[in-house]
């Protein structure tokens, strides 16, 4: 006889042995009991957790002979057919290869006749997600009159992208991830019955690793019992190629000290070892994280890390604040999302131990913060109560006790000499902006320049001599002046005009708004002083 796999030699064949998922195996169960079965299930949930076994379990009970208190005998005719895939009442279906309007438009054609030999025709459809919206439209029209002898069993790891008006019709339930524990006491249960032994760490690691789904979890198992009389923690980290423990502690104490050699030496040990990148990046992931929740809660509740190591965790988590935390694990998660689509992985991941290394990662909070003080400082125009404070026994045209006479400009109150209000910081933002939108043409032609404000509503844009003459032309382009100012809103939050101008045009430009400022100038000292609010403007 072949040899079978472990997850299918123990996949559950009652309700009972169902692990992690009572609570849905005892609803289950009373459904069939009291013969109460519903003509749409939904079973959703993380990978591993026992949708599909749960399906194959519900299409043998309600068709069972001789059901055992809800649960299928296993034994009768109908339970054996289906079991070897004789009787053809019950189909399976895999919506990620069958997922087109015919695929669905099959099933309708089917569903009226009646069931050749059980009380039910079943159809149990993996992936769901996957269907097309016409396969979607026709498997509606199925579940909103189906005929009482049809049961669909829908089971799905995204029912996010169900319609609502699929979802409304089907009982829906949410299969948990399974906890260490329970993953841990069936491995136990396989282990011994294989003539295995397992260490304790080598447990603990393997249930970490599956994250909730014990599919996994046995897998795994499966590849580490080869003869050997005891599964180590080493055979473990072996089999899966992941990195160990003591390595990932390692590179972030390296991070820690900003030591980029010890940083890159690590990477390429990991290479040489065989081990791959994108499992390396996902484990520190999960360090950062248990750094994170252990500094946050000063608990090793949750951590995975085994036990020997979180004394090293301590020291580490002292090391880090959370801000920087927050902004490391962010940054490793995207490049674990982007080295699927890499050429060069190695180099990425190289790159990003500089950036951490560096100190050039940061949390998107502090990012945040920096934005709004910007734009707040930019939209107030003046500060009201700064003028407030000084005394109103002041004459217009005096200089108010303890103002500085040599800062004639005050911050946030335009310059009428020049029509420039300030110097745009987060220019060099808007620029790299650009450069991540793809826009590499814009990028390319805005290198080197400045920009300033000349209104609340305009932003000057500053060419050099050397290149006034084609980059204002390739910029002043209307598509390109709509990308530039999506690119100035998303940095600054301000929808704003844009006005391209020479380095050797500024006196011009200055000269020119001098006089128009000055207009402006006179309005507001009107108004200050119908206020009764002291002011002066300085013009020279």
């Amino acid at each position: 006889m072949s040899y079978i796999a472990l997850y299918r030699k123990w996949r559950p064949t009652v309700f009972d042995d169902l692990v992690g998922q009572e609570s849905i195996a005892k609803i289950l169960t009373r459904q069939v009991v009291s013969q109460r079965i519903a003509h749409a299930y939904l079973f959703s949930g993380g990978r591993g957790t026992g949708k599909t076994t749960t399906a194959k379990i519900l299409s043998r009970a309600v068709n069972c002979l001789n059901p055992q208190k809800g649960n299928p005998c296993n034994e009768c005719e109908i339970c054996t057919g289906i079991l070897s895939g004789n009787i053809m009442d019950v189909v399976e279906i895999d919506a990620a290869s069958n997922n087109s309007v015919d695929d669905v438009r099959a099933i309708r054609d089917e569903v009226f006749y009646t069931p050749s030999v059980s009380k039910y025709r079943v159809y149990i459809i993996d992936e769901v997600h996957m269907l097309s919206t016409g396969a979607f439209n026709a498997l509606l029209k199925i579940l909103e009159e189906p005929p009482k002898h049809v049961v669909f069993i829908l089971a799905t790891t995204e029912p996010h992208k169900l319609p609502a008006t699929i979802l409304s019709r089907c009982q829906r339930f949410e299969f948990r991830q399974i906890s260490r524990e329970d993953m841990s006491g069936r491995l136990k249960i396989i282990v011994k019955d294989s003539g295995a032994n397992i260490e304790e760490e080598a447990l603990e690691l393997i249930t970490r690793i599956a994250d909730g789904a014990l599919r996994d979890a046995i897998s795994i198992l499966d590849q580490c019992i080869d003869g050997d009389s005891i599964i180590t923690k080493q055979k473990v980290i072996e089999v899966i190629g992941i990195p160990t423990e003591e390595m990932l502690l390692d590179i972030s104490e390296a991070i820690s000290e900003k030591d980029l050699l010890a940083c890159i030496n690590i990477v390429n040990g990991l290479l040489s070892e065989g081990k791959g990148l994108s499992q390396f990046i996902s484990s520190l992931v999960r360090l950062f994280r248990d750094i994170l929740v252990y500094q946050s809660t000063q608990s090793t509740g949750g951590i995975y890390l085994t036990a020997g190591d979180i004394l090293e965790l301590r020291d580490i988590s002292q090391k880090f604040n959370q801000t920087q935390l927050i902004g490391i694990i962010r940054s490793l998660s995207e490049l674990e999302s982007n080295l699927k689509w890499a050429s060069m992985p190695r180099v990425m991941v190289e790159v990003e131990m500089v950036k951490l290394c560096s100190g050039q990662v940061q949390a998107d909070a502090s990012l945040l913060e920096e934005r709004i003080a910007k734009i707040e400082s930019t939209i107030t125009g003046f500060n009201p109560t700064r003028i407030q404070k000084q005394s109103k026994c002041v004459e217009p045209g005096s200089t108010p006790i303890g103002e500085d006479k040599s800062n004639k400009i005050k911050p946030g109150i335009r310059d009428i000499n020049t029509g420039i209000r300030d110097e745009i910081e987060s220019w060099d933002k808007i620029v790299a902006q650009l450069k991540n939108s793809g826009k590499m043409v814009l990028y390319a032609n805005l290198i080197g320049t400045k920009a300033a404000r000349l209104d609340d509503k305009t932003i000057g844009i500053i060419f050099s001599k050397s290149s006034a003459e084609f980059g204002k032309t390739v910029i002043s382009k209307a598509e390109n002046l709509t990308v530039l100012k999506d690119a100035v809103k998303k940095v600054t939050g301000e929808d704003m005009n844009i006005k391209c101008m020479a380095d050797d045009n500024n006196a011009r430009i200055i000269k020119e708004d001098k006089g128009v400022r000055s207009n402006g100038a006179d309005k507001v000292a009107e108004i200050a002083q119908k206020l009764d609010i002291p002011m002066k403007i300085i013009d020279e």
